[in-house]
């Protein structure tokens, strides 16, 4: 998992654990969060096992690999010495000139043509044992170079194989937390349901909810687009009362820009028009909180802005 990918699976394993922990007291909604839970608690298994085959270290393959084909080179170049005596004791010109394997015939050339002309030496020597044998190329000899040659046949693709179904793993671990977001989505809708009659349980779920939840954002400044109606977090910050923050709505339709503490707004919220730049200290928006949220302020269009965090 990337640094991302890695705090929304730390995330979602607090939530889960929360809501396991307090599902006695969280009774009012059990019937809706249970289920989530359990269908939180399988995406966190299936991200798990997922990650495991995706981030498996592939050097032992490729490693082996590579020691196949040095056996097989050794295997060929023995088998050509002997291929080379023969000819020679012959006299037969033709076949040392088909027989003429260089460094980078073999022991330099990529691995299908390592492996062609290692095969074609094979097949040249494999009528040719009677009278090999009798030069020293013995039975065992060529039995090891059959058998090298099959074993680097099967072992030639292994690395990209395994390289390909980690990156397959890869992409499913995404799907998997992107589930799981969905899910979360879901249990937010039902613990605002307890925001009034058990206040300490929901902000402590939406305390831990947001851990690690933070957008990863290199640069101070956010661009993004909402929607006719719509709302959306623009960034997570620690709250820093002289901090200040530049609003540009870039857009022709005004925006709305407040702050959440826990899931639940605080001060009062600062509309910007549409081509307006609004600079304002964090305590100017409100006495605490740390996600700020924009919201369309709008019926006619959705509207583009730019938050700088100073």
């Amino acid at each position: 998992m990337n640094d991302n990918q890695r705090a929304r699976q730390n995330r979602n394993e607090k939530v889960f654990q929360f809501i396991d922990e307090n599902q006695t007291e969280l009774n009012t909604t059990a019937a809706v969060t249970e289920p989530i839970k359990d269908l939180l608690e399988t995406k966190i298994a299936e991200t798990l096992a997922n990650d495991m085959v995706a981030t498996q270290d592939n050097t032992g393959i490729a490693e082996t690999k590579n020691e196949e084909r040095d056996e097989l080179v050794k295997d060929a170049r023995e088998c050509l010495n002997f291929l080379v005596k023969h000819f020679t004791t012959n006299n037969n010109r033709t076949m040392l000139r088909q027989i003429d394997y260089k460094m980078e015939d073999l022991e330099n050339a990529n691995d299908t043509l390592m492996q062609e002309n290692a095969m074609r030496i094979n097949e040249i020597a494999t009528p040719l044992m009677v009278a090999l044998t009798a030069l020293g190329y013995t039975a065992g000899m060529k039995t090891a170079f059959d058998t090298n040659l099959e074993d680097f046949r099967l072992m030639k693709g292994k690395p990209r194989v395994a390289i390909g179904q980690s990156s397959s793993y890869g992409v499913e671990v995404d799907v998997n937390l992107t589930e799981a977001d969905a899910l979360l989505d879901k249990m937010d809708i039902e613990i605002n349901l307890i925001q009034f009659s058990k206040p300490i349980l929901y902000r402590s779920y939406y305390i831990i909810r947001k851990i690690d939840d933070a957008p990863s954002i290199s640069s101070n400044t956010v661009t993004d687009t909402v929607d006719i109606g719509g709302t959306k977090k623009v960034r997570t910050i620690a709250y820093n009362a002289a901090d200040t923050i530049t609003i540009k709505v870039t857009g022709t339709e005004p925006v709305a820009f407040s702050f959440k503490d826990g899931g639940a707004d605080v001060g009062a919220p600062i509309k910007v028009l549409g081509a307006t730049t609004v600079t304002k200290s964090h305590a100017d928006f409100a006495p605490s909180g740390d996600e700020l949220w924009a919201t369309s302020g709008s019926l006619l269009g959705p509207s583009a802005y730019k938050v700088t965090f100073n």
